[in-house]
């Protein structure tokens, strides 16, 4: 009706919100943000988004080391996977390594308990066994890596919810 406030609603004269006012999102703790940035990375998606991979998929492998190598980037939200020289070097001391020891610890102790093999063959069954799991936690370890960087230090995408 022409003459009436559009903020005060005819039959209970409570006064409502306009249409076009944004409402207030809920604030995310840093504590959820952590979360949600690690299910994002244990997923291989994108730390910020989540929507797009961070490495390319197996059948755009060219050689051996496509494993190993990021997409340049987020096609979402803009999130630069590709930093820096050496970006990835820490993630592979402090996390790809400290995974390696103990399960090759854990292997090593195993193979020996359970199979009573001499020593060079318990030396050479757990290289293989950590090889592999080098080669299965990689990729994982850099999508941790960047999430906690991420978490630390946001660069790039769009801001997070207040």
């Amino acid at each position: 009706m022409i003459g009436e406030d559009p903020l005060v609603h005819p039959k209970s004269e409570v006064i409502l919100p306009p249409a076009e006012t944004p409402t207030p999102e809920r604030r995310i703790s840093t504590a959820e943000k952590s979360w949600r940035y690690v299910w994002h990375a244990l997923n291989l998606r994108c730390p910020v988004c989540g929507i797009s991979p961070i490495f390319p998929p197996y059948y755009q492998f060219k050689t051996a080391l496509d494993w190993f190598s990021t997409l340049p980037g987020c096609d979402h939200c803009g999130y630069d996977y590709q930093r820096e020289p050496g970006y990835f070097l820490t993630a592979a001391w402090l996390l790809n390594w400290q995974v390696v020891i103990v399960f090759g610890l854990a292997g090593f102790m195993f193979l020996d308990e359970l199979f009573r093999l001499s020593f060079l063959q318990l030396l050479c069954f757990n290289t293989l066994f950590t090889l592999v799991i080098i080669l299965l936690t990689v990729r994982h370890t850099k999508a941790l890596f960047m999430a906690l960087d991420h978490l630390v230090d946001p660069v790039g995408g769009p801001p997070d919810p207040k």
